[in-house]
């Protein structure tokens, strides 16, 4: 979707997963996910509330290596 521009929207998808599986061990990658599509849809309350989640999932080198790209 994001080959789209359909930023929103795969943000969407990439939330969902944390929503609907708490306890998988991929919540702070989908998460930053969500983050990422919501900051490049411009919907800049949504990607740090899920960049925040990211982080507080044990997500920190995630969110450090995605901006030394």
């Amino acid at each position: 979707m994001s080959k789209l521009d359909k930023f929103a929207e795969a943000g969407a998808v990439y939330a969902s997963i944390p929503a609907a599986h708490k306890e998988s061990v991929y919540v702070a990658e989908a998460s930053m996910s969500a983050g990422r599509c919501f900051y490049r849809a411009g919907q800049l309350a949504d990607a740090e509330k899920w960049l925040g989640i990211a982080v507080a999932a044990g997500g920190v080198h995630l969110v450090r290596h995605s901006w030394d790209h």
